[in-house]
């Protein structure tokens, strides 16, 4: 609600307070009628405000869903349905069996056990890969540059209807013309391709948890879904 309808809320409020303090009857009877026109003054600006509200939240809607944007589309649509978000911190048990109630020491004890379960390291022989090179000799492998052609067919074989990552570039934008796409890409892949490696910040991943079952406070119910950032 806007300013002057809390001004108004205020002077309501007094003009009641004055009413119900007057002794005086055709005083009295002149405070009611202002306290009445005050609430419906009130009733009727509130019922506008509400409406440039939502109007307000459509738009919002129509421009995220206009530029994909999926997060803001659908935090406005829980608002416009009217939902709430009801996440609760729930205790979670450290590798001690010890419950864990603040947020941060959890994301400690989460860190913890992602690293143990998604760090799994698995040892690899020289005999072995040697092994391995001779069941597969007749392998045809292309170690050449990624060309024009082989980055355009992978951008239009990308899933539509994804939400973007934190750089806000939905895949639709890609597929627009591939092509073109492709070309601007082709020297930042080549160079990848050719040094052998890429920017930190290409390595970083946020990791969500999914509830497979059982207890929430055990670690082991939880399974790891990530995605990563461009």
């Amino acid at each position: 609600m806007s300013e002057e309808i809390w001004d108004k809320i205020e002077e309501r409020r007094l003009t009641k307070a004055k009413m119900l303090g007057e002794a005086d009857i055709t005083r009295r009877q002149v405070l009611n009628r202002k306290y009445e026109a005050l609430n419906k003054v009130i009733t009727k600006r509130a019922k506008e405000d509400k409406k440039n509200f939502y109007d307000a939240l459509a738009s919002e809607a129509e421009k995220a869903a206009n530029n994909t944007d999926m997060k803001t589309l659908f935090a406005v649509t829980r608002t416009l349905s009217g939902q709430k978000n009801n996440a609760r911190n729930i205790p979670v048990e450290d590798e001690n069996g010890v419950l864990v109630n603040l947020k941060q020491e959890q994301l400690l004890v989460w860190k913890k056990y992602f690293e143990s379960t998604l760090n799994s390291v698995f040892a690899t022989t020289e005999d072995n890969l040697t092994s391995q090179r001779r069941h597969n000799i007749n392998r045809q492998i292309n170690t050449e540059p990624p060309t024009v052609m082989e980055i355009s067919s992978a951008i239009s074989s990308l899933k539509k209807d994804n939400s973007p990552s934190s750089d806000g570039l939905a895949v639709e934008c890609f597929q627009l013309d591939p092509q073109l796409m492709a070309t601007k890409l082709l020297s930042i892949f080549n160079k990848l391709w050719l040094t052998e490696s890429i920017t930190l910040s290409w390595k970083e991943s946020v990791i969500v948890k999914i509830l497979k079952k059982g207890d929430q406070k055990i670690c082991s119910n939880w399974r790891a879904s990530y995605f990563f950032l461009p």
